[in-house]
């Protein structure tokens, strides 16, 4: 598990800077990522496989005359590195110029101190002594746990693995970091099954640090009663009922309006909420925030990928639209200030308080008659109309309770209403993604058998 020396792999990077300019590249950048890992797969109770992976890229942009080229290598051996700076500086004579395509200013870069790298926690030493034998005990204990109950008639396996990953960032005029991160994690999928049919399911849970984790036979059981909800599936009318988002699909959602927010979305007018400024999208008690230095949170960093900083700050407030997502390139673009969202928004929260924010029983119990939604298909979302229909399975509630599974129905709707009308949200937030998602309520969709 051990990875290469940073300073290597900064020399690595600085020479790949020098070759740039002296083959005349006007600035040029390096990012270095490394990444050890090691996975198992169990099934039926014994090792199906173990995977160890060593993986390194080293993307390289280069700028000259105003146009860019960009290469991605796995070797940074000088003779690799020599041939990629050839080539990116081919690319970029052959690219159109773009004089919103230029590195930061120096004053623009994040300035991170190591005490507040170390505070975001990414990393946690103790993954470094994890071995085959602890992994397979995860999995083991996570498909014994979903095998429990007799209704689970098969597995399709268990999973447990763990990463530590380097980067490096160098650039031409001054910018460096290197941080280290971790994660780990486990999953299974099982099979229920009776006289009438079988069903599927899976569930997973990943953490920075090994203490995090989610204990292996709370995941297995997890969707052993997942399986199991799903079983005999029956039809129901199509007509407009309530749907609630289960938390570990309500992301999806939340991921469309971000993405129409987004600044490559922005720019080219390619998204239903174009100069939307200022506009209300949601209830006005419910607020998103990004919080990109939680500490141990899956997606906190310390810059962005244009090396800028991210800010805590307001996405949504008050259900009006704060600002927009927006990478250097992006803002340049719009004439916008950069909000630190190259790559993304990191550890998204939805914030509401009293009796919007309801438990997960609560949540099914103001349903008089709708659906819970499980699972989604498809990629039937317009972001320019904002037009959404995809696939769907899930649960039928009536009159406040689980009444039977449901399949292959079909829920519509726009996003501007659907996003609009959300009734309330959950308390079981689902911190595994960049989006820490409750389950979500939304008062009505179309839904067809």
């Amino acid at each position: 598990m051990k990875l290469t020396d940073t300073q290597a792999l900064y020399d690595s990077a600085a020479y790949a800077l020098e070759q740039a300019r002296s083959g005349g590249a006007d600035e040029a950048k390096v990012v270095i990522s490394e990444s050890s890992g090691l996975e198992v797969d169990w099934r039926d109770g014994k090792l199906e496989t173990l995977t160890r992976e060593r993986d390194l890229n080293l993307s390289l942009s280069v700028m000259r005359n105003g146009s860019e080229g960009s290469i991605h290598i796995s070797d940074r051996s000088p003779q690799a590195i020599a041939a990629a700076v050839s080539a990116a500086l081919d690319i970029a004579h052959y690219t159109e110029a773009d004089p919103d395509l230029r590195l930061p200013e120096c004053e623009q870069y994040a300035t991170i101190s190591d005490d507040e790298l170390a505070a975001l926690e990414r990393y946690d030493p103790q993954l470094e002594q994890w071995h085959s034998d602890i992994l397979c005990e995860h999995a083991a204990t996570c498909e014994a746990a979903a095998r429990e109950d007799a209704r689970i008639v098969n597995s399709n396996g268990a999973s447990a693995g763990h990463s530590i990953a380097q980067t490096v960032y160098l650039t031409s005029n001054g910018f460096s970091l290197d941080h280290r991160g971790s994660r780990c994690g486990v999953s299974v999928s099982v099979i229920a099954g009776n006289d009438n049919g079988q069903q599927s399911d899976y569930a997973h849970a990943s953490a920075r640090h090994a203490t995090d984790l989610e204990d292996a036979s709370s995941i297995g059981k997890r969707a052993a009663e997942r399986a199991i909800a799903a079983l005999d599936p029956q039809s129901i009318s199509s007509g407009s009922y309530p749907v609630l988002f289960r938390h570990d699909v309500a992301a999806s959602l939340i991921g469309h309006l971000l993405g129409a927010l987004g600044g490559r979305a922005q720019y080219r007018g390619l998204s239903y909420l174009h100069q939307a400024l200022g506009e209300q999208v949601l209830p006005e008690w419910l607020s998103i925030d990004e919080q990109p230095y939680l500490p141990r949170a899956m997606s906190s960093s310390p810059c962005d990928s244009d090396g800028l900083p991210a800010a805590n700050s307001a996405i949504i407030e008050d259900g009006r639209i704060a600002r927009y997502l927006l990478s250097l390139y992006s803002a340049r673009r719009l004439n916008l200030p950069p909000t630190g969202n190259g790559g993304g928004a990191r550890n998204v929260r939805l914030l509401a308080e009293g009796d919007n924010v309801r438990s997960f029983p609560e949540l099914i119990a103001g349903i008089e008659r709708g659906v819970l939604i499980t699972s989604l298909m498809g990629q039937g979302v317009n972001q320019l109309t904002g037009d959404y229909s995809r696939g769907a399975s899930g649960l039928w509630i009536e009159n406040g309770k689980i009444a039977h599974a449901v399949e292959g129905i079909t829920i519509a709707a726009n996003l501007r209403d659907m996003l609009g009308n959300v009734r309330a949200i959950g308390d079981d937030i689902d911190h595994n993604g960049r989006i820490h998602a409750p389950s979500i309520l939304l008062d009505s969709m179309t839904v067809a058998q």
